[in-house]
């Protein structure tokens, strides 16, 4: 059985949205019976998500590791729909249910258009060793989009479920709403 690493990047003011994604993890975990680990980084220098995302990942001893954001949450099948598709792939993802009407990313994978615009959010099992391969996050804005165009240059494979399996939540101050308002979405 994989053993999955969960990494969180959070700012210390959001206790309240870590309890409640830190309880999906667990909830999500139990029901599938997966060996797990959640390491989460408090960023009290504000070194930014990227940075304090890696450092999490560097601390992880999974085979697989999880990027989830601090104010999102895990549905409680998570692990039972998407683990059967690891043994195939080196990215594995759902669909996602947004907390608000203005946007939705769900749609069928499709390689052309993931190089053309980002519909994949970061919150997806990758396999630990794609992961280091490519060095994880850079500082370059839109880094998971960065990392799945990266992750697509050296072939890597991509089982995408076309099932909600985890909650985007969409609010004032993460980092959706800021380039939404910046005009950059991914």
């Amino acid at each position: 059985m994989a053993f999955v690493s969960v990494i969180t990047a959070s700012l210390p003011e959001r206790e309240e949205f870590r309890r409640v994604s830190q309880e999906s993890v667990r909830r999500a975990a139990n029901a599938s019976g997966i060996r797990f680990e959640h390491v989460t980084v408090i960023d009290h220098d504000r070194e930014g998500p990227q940075t304090v995302t890696n450092r999490a990942a560097s601390m992880a001893k999974g085979d697989w590791v999880l990027p989830l954001a601090d104010d999102d949450w895990l549905h409680d099948d998570f692990f039972q729909v998407l683990t059967p598709y690891m043994d195939s792939a080196d990215v594995v993802s759902g669909w996602c249910h947004t907390t608000t009407d203005e946007w939705c990313p769900n749609m069928l994978f499709n390689e052309r258009v993931l190089r053309l615009r980002n519909f994949l959010p970061a919150t997806a099992l990758i396999r630990k060793s794609l992961w280091d391969q490519l060095g994880g996050y850079r500082d370059c804005g839109l880094e998971d989009w960065d990392f799945w165009k990266r992750a697509l240059d050296v072939g890597a494979r991509f089982a995408h479920v076309p099932e909600v399996v985890w909650t985007f939540r969409i609010h004032d101050s993460n980092t959706y709403t800021l380039r939404e308002k910046d005009g950059n979405r991914g």
